[in-house]
């Protein structure tokens, strides 16, 4: 018997593949899902790679495998088959006139009846009993043409979609003793840790994605608050490292960084991320106006509510003033806590006028105490991330969804390698 390995929804066995794993499913995993459990007789462990199905979902959309782009596929396969279907019928209706239950059953299904039918075909996908009705039947179908894997069944949007609308399941599991027993696999592989590399649909390279910042300093706090609130993203995403090769910072060199990626054709999706401040907003009007690849993107941090009237210091005294789009460097973000000092928010000092936007720039004091503040917190383990960092969770929400978004479009227009 020739060894394989296996997919599992909780306890549905989804995908098998003989003799390798395959590099859409192992792209689903990071190297720390992996569990080794000894076999209670001495013989080989068994290994698999299990996450939440949750993790799963926030993993394939960053791999530009959204919900949104799996509707819009899974409405393009019904429009498809509709028409195939409808040019069956006029040739052989007439010979077969009980043909037309596939087209009216195809007509009837809607995305969401889909959906509502995943839980229900998963349950009973093997069973030897007559199927509820001709949607039914098609769903539970073993061969290519599978209603069930509308995209195909080597296809990480059609794994999205069952795996989105399976609600009642909790973990995707990849088993890989087999192959390890079998010697198909080394045991001491990564199978997982490069496999991001080759995740799309369609075969096209993606990798994860490189976030660049302004600074070291905003580097560092990225860096930081994405390992402790989001530990199960960290082999999806990757971030420019200003201080092992001494690259130079500030919103001009991010720019440079831009186009040098955009000449080199870099394959790998890139978000660059500016401060909310003149200085920051100034960058991002002009990467903006690049004509960058569809797998690049540029953002700047959010406004937020604490800025709308926070205290400043300037010529004319000490004011409250809305200082989003002026003084919201990643200092603005680290949270009340880190930004207070003897029960008062650190003001922000007003540092200059810029004359192309009409408005000052300004820092908040003390800013370096703020981010050793912030950093010591995230390795506390006492430090609440749910309710502490309002300002830094929205941050990290506006980063992942133009993550999302950058590889959904690559991924939706099939980009193909650079040449070389």
């Amino acid at each position: 018997m020739v060894s394989a390995c296996v997919l599992y929804l909780d306890e549905i066995e989804l995908a098998v593949q003989k003799r390798y794993v395959p590099d859409e499913l192992s792209a689903l995993f990071q190297e720390s899902d992996r569990i080794e459990t000894p076999h209670p007789d001495g013989g080989e462990q068994d290994v698999e790679y299990r996450a939440r199905r949750e993790s799963v979902l926030k993993r394939l959309d960053l791999m530009g495998c959204t919900e949104a782009l799996v509707r819009r596929r899974f409405e393009g396969w019904k429009a498809e088959q509709t028409d195939r279907e409808e040019e069956y019928l006029s040739r052989w209706k007439a010979e077969q006139p009980d043909a037309d239950k596939t087209l009216k059953a195809l007509r009837d299904l809607t995305w969401d009846g889909w959906c509502q039918r995943v839980p229900g075909v998963l349950a009973s996908l093997y069973d030897d009993g007559s199927s509820i009705d001709e949607t039914d039947h098609q769903m539970k179908s073993m061969d290519d043409n599978s209603w069930l894997w509308f995209d195909g069944c080597s296809s990480l949007i059609s794994l999205r979609a069952i795996i989105q609308a399976a609600l009642n399941k909790q973990d995707v599991a990849l088993h890989v003793g087999d192959l390890i027993g079998g010697g198909w696999i080394d045991a001491n592989a990564k199978i997982c840790a490069e496999k991001i590399r080759i995740v799309a649909a369609r075969g096209q390279p993606a990798g994860p994605a490189v976030i660049l910042a302004e600074g070291k300093s905003d580097i560092a706090i990225l860096k930081a608050s994405f390992e402790r609130f989001h530990p199960d993203l960290c082999e999806f995403v990757t971030f420019l490292d200003h201080t092992e090769f001494k690259v130079d910072g500030g919103a001009s060199y991010v720019i440079k960084f831009l186009k040098a990626f955009a000449a080199a054709r870099v394959p790998a999706n890139i978000v660059a991320v500016f401060d909310n401040d003149a200085a920051g907003l100034k960058a991002y009007r002009q990467a903006r106006s690049l004509r960058l690849p569809d797998n690049m993107t540029c953002i700047h941090l959010p406004s937020i509510e604490l800025a709308r009237a926070y205290p400043t210091i300037g010529p004319q005294g000490r004011h409250n003033a809305d200082i989003n789009g002026r003084a919201c460097g990643i200092e603005l973000y680290l949270g009340r806590k880190a930004l207070s000092t003897n029960g008062a928010l650190r003001p922000v000092r007003w540092t200059g006028y810029d004359q192309c936007s009409d408005t000052y720039q300004g820092e908040v004091d003390e800013k370096d105490v703020v981010q050793n503040s912030f950093l010591t917190a995230m390795q506390n383990e006492s430090a609440n991330i749910n309710t502490d960092y309002p300002e830094m969770q929205l941050v990290w929400r506006t980063i992942l969804e133009a993550i999302a978004n950058t590889a959904e479009s690559a991924q939706e227009n099939g980009r193909l390698p650079p040449e070389l």
